[in-house]
C-alpha cells in the first residue's frame, strides 16, 4: 500500500465459510437463493463473505444467557 489506499476487508470464499461453520456449501447456496445466512458480495459471479458480515450473522445468532 502506498498510504492512499484503503486497507482490504477481509473477506471468506464459500469454501471458507463452509469449512467455519462446519457446513455444506450447498447449504450456503440454498441460504444465497432463499434470501437468509449472511450478507454476501457477488462480482463477476465470484461470491465472497466479509468476515465483519460473517461475524454480525454469528453474533445475531447466538442462543441462550451470555455471561
Amino acid at each position: 500500500m502506498n498510504g492512499t489506499e484503503a486497507p482490504r476487508a477481509a473477506m471468506l470464499t464459500p469454501r471458507d465459510l463452509a469449512d467455519r461453520w462446519r457446513v455444506p456449501q450447498r447449504t450456503l447456496g440454498q441460504w444465497r437463493y432463499q434470501g437468509s445466512g449472511p450478507a454476501y458480495i457477488k462480482i463477476g459471479g465470484a461470491v465472497r463473505y466479509r468476515a465483519a458480515d460473517v461475524e454480525a450473522y454469528e453474533n445475531e445468532h447466538v442462543v441462550g444467557v451470555s455471561a
